[in-house]
Order: structure tokens, then C-alpha cells, then sequence
């Protein structure tokens, strides 16, 4: 069972990943929070449900930002 969640007026939120050399995710936070607290929650934990991410290339530029909108 897949949960949706509906973004709240004026779009969604805004989160920073911040990657660590090995592909783990050092620190995730709300960048830009979206007005409703329980889609933020939501954008949060679907990030951290990602085991790891991809190692960053040589010299890439940190934190990663990624903007999570539901429909």
C-alpha cells in the first residue's frame, strides 16, 4: 500500500540532503518548509527511506537540494 499525499497550496517542500563521500546521507533537513507540517514529515521520511544515494563525483558541489511536490 503506497500512501499519497496532497501538497499543499502554493507547492511543496524544499529538502537538503547533505552526502557523505561513502553514498550515506549525513544530514537531511527541511530547506523550505511547505505550511503543513504533516507533507514536510512526509517529504522527510521519504528521503530517509532511501538507503543510500550514489557516492558525490570529485569536487561536487554540497548540500544537494531536491524540491518534493505531491499532486
Amino acid at each position: 500500500m503506497q500512501a499519497v499525499h496532497d501538497a499543499p497550496q502554493g507547492g511543496g517542500a524544499v529538502i537538503e540532503v547533505r552526502i557523505a563521500r561513502d553514498g550515506s546521507a549525513a544530514a537531511i533537513r527541511v530547506q523550505r518548509a511547505s505550511g503543513t507540517a504533516e507533507f514536510d514529515q512526509f517529504a522527510l521520511n521519504a528521503v530517509r527511506s532511501v538507503a543510500s544515494f550514489p557516492p558525490p563525483p570529485s569536487g561536487a558541489p554540497t548540500p544537494f537540494r531536491a524540491e518534493i511536490t505531491g499532486r
